[in-house]
């Protein structure tokens, strides 16, 4: 996987990889977990001015992820 950041246009990410599902999500899961942990919600504001932490997302995924994942 590559992403050019120094396109002048908006960069496409292509996935080529195959995984089950709870695999990517428990991924995104791990990864959402690691901002709120480096960064808290306020700090994320501050970061990505013009959104807030997606937080009723995480707590979806999670919720999901505690009931279906392994």
């Amino acid at each position: 996987m590559r992403i050019d950041l120094m396109l002048k246009e908006s960069p496409v990410l292509k996935l080529d990889s195959i995984c089950p599902l709870n695999d990517l999500a428990r991924a995104v899961l791990i990864a959402l977990e690691i901002l709120l942990e480096k960064h808290g919600v306020e700090g994320y504001k501050k970061l990505w001015v013009l959104h807030d932490f997606p937080m009723n997302l995480y707590l979806r995924l999670k919720s999901y992820l505690d009931a279906n994942g392994k």
